[in-house]
């Protein structure tokens, strides 16, 4: 009997990756067989093929940011990226991203990035007829947003200072006016600040350079892994103010003992916040559909799989807003 084939973006090794034909995977008695409609390319995805990482298992399809439609119903959904034991402690507390057994889509598990894909049913999150696929892309990366301002309640009006003005920076700024806090975003790159703008606008959001920053602030969190960033985060927060540590800084420098000494001598709360819980990606789907016309704005380019080589390279350098692929 003849293999059913899919084509699938596979990395085999740093660097190494290629379009290829795949068997169609099978879904077991708790899975279902998506259509993958769109996926999102970020620059996770760029590190995978650029350097490796940490949870990646090889080879892989890569791809977190996924929609995908029921073959059989025909039904939509986002996907929340996991698979998890659904009985440990993390698990039964709506924590599922630190579920000590989660699988995870695209790095220990097979990704996005291919034409159809097999999904845990407990993975599925309708998606609702007004919401497009391509925005529904946006439900993870926006998911990890609310996760990180759940670990800590701030106070409403709360003044935040949101380091970095990617993807991520904007959605970090987005998240927090839901939340009814004060965001500023604030990056080194003149571009970057300029290009924010046009997002930020209609929520009343400012942004700035870092270097006209001085003034002390409430709350900070960090959407670059540049260590000075983290260094500066701590250093402009007031006594008993909040440092959410949201991006790793991996293997690209080491925090200075000054740095730590500002949590102890100005008493500062601290919380770090990895990826999202299936509970955050429905919140933020719930956003998405408040704000559809706006987030649009983050959605660059549309491609196939084919075009993927030479998109990763780029979002390594961070250049661009969010790409989807539509295999």
């Amino acid at each position: 009997m003849k293999t059913e084939t899919m084509r699938a973006f596979l990395v085999t090794g740093t660097r190494q990756a290629d379009v290829a034909n795949v068997p169609v995977p099978s879904a077991a008695s708790d899975e279902v067989l998506l259509r993958v409609l769109a996926c999102g390319l970020c620059k996770t995805d760029a590190k995978i093929f650029m350097s490796g990482h940490r949870d990646l298992l090889l080879p892989r399809i890569p791809g977190h940011e996924l929609v995908g439609m029921d073959l059989q119903s025909g039904r939509r959904y986002a996907v929340f990226p996991g698979k998890t034991c659904g009985v440990c402690s993390y698990c039964n507390a709506g924590a599922q991203n630190l579920c000590p057994s989660v699988e995870i889509f695209g790095f220990s598990r097979e990704g996005g990035l291919a034409e159809k894909i097999a999904v845990p049913k407990s993975s599925l999150i309708p998606l609702a007829p007004d919401i497009s696929p391509e925005l529904a892309t946006l439900a993870e990366p926006l998911g990890c947003c609310v996760n990180a301002f759940s670990q800590m309640a701030l106070p409403p009006r709360t003044d935040i200072l949101i380091f970095g003005a990617g993807v991520m920076g904007l959605l970090l700024a987005f998240a927090a006016h839901k939340m009814n806090l004060c965001p500023v975003l604030c990056d080194i790159d003149p571009d970057r600040i300029k290009t924010s703008r046009a997002f930020l606008q209609p929520f009343s959001i400012p942004s700035f350079l870092r270097k006209d920053i001085s003034y002390p602030v409430s709350a900070a969190i960090t959407a670059t892994s540049a260590p000075d960033a983290a260094e500066d985060a701590l250093s402009l927060l007031k006594p008993g103010g909040a440092y959410f540590h949201f991006s790793g800084i991996g293997h690209r420098g080491n925090l200075s003992g000054k740095s730590f000494d500002q949590i102890h001598y100005k008493q500062l709360k601290v919380c770090g916040a990895y990826g999202c819980a299936k509970i955050h990606m429905e919140t933020a789907l719930k956003w998405i559909a408040s704000s559809p016309d706006e987030l649009s704005r983050l959605l660059k380019t549309r491609f196939s799989l084919s075009r993927i080589p030479e998109i990763l390279p780029i979002l390594w350098q961070g250049s661009g807003y969010r790409h989807i692929v539509q295999p």
